[in-house]
């Protein structure tokens, strides 16, 4: 497996300390002694859909879990940043060390302020 590139890097290690205790997560997911590591495993996922056998399923946990989370902050950063409840100096100091962050907030406070003009 190639090594991912430091941006994907640093998003893998993001989702991972996120994730915290998601066993729940890693239910669904094949588990074999011989399987590819999380990484690799999410790293598929992601690309193809496909759950391939890990080896890792609280590693498998962590990651699923964490993207998640990720997810549900984005949202709610972007709700705040719209509603004037969050500043972009703050918002930039929380997404300080998760490459792209910033830019996925903001881009998505403009999708949900099209959406409130036109509803």
């Amino acid at each position: 497996m190639k090594r991912p590139k430091p941006k994907a890097r640093k998003w893998l290690i993001h989702y991972y300390r996120i994730g915290g205790n998601a066993r729940n997560f890693a239910e669904s997911w094949p588990i074999d002694a011989d399987g590819v590591g999380a990484v690799e495993a999410f790293r598929t996922f992601e690309s193809t859909g496909k759950k391939v056998a890990t080896r890792h399923p609280d590693g498998i946990g962590r990651l699923t879990a964490g993207k998640a989370v990720h997810g549900i902050n984005v949202m709610m950063y972007a709700q705040d940043r719209l509603d004037g409840m969050l500043a972009k100096a703050e918002l930039k100091e929380i997404c300080n060390e998760v490459p792209g962050m910033f830019e996925e907030v903001e881009m998505l406070k403009w999708k949900l302020y099209d959406a409130r003009r036109v509803a």
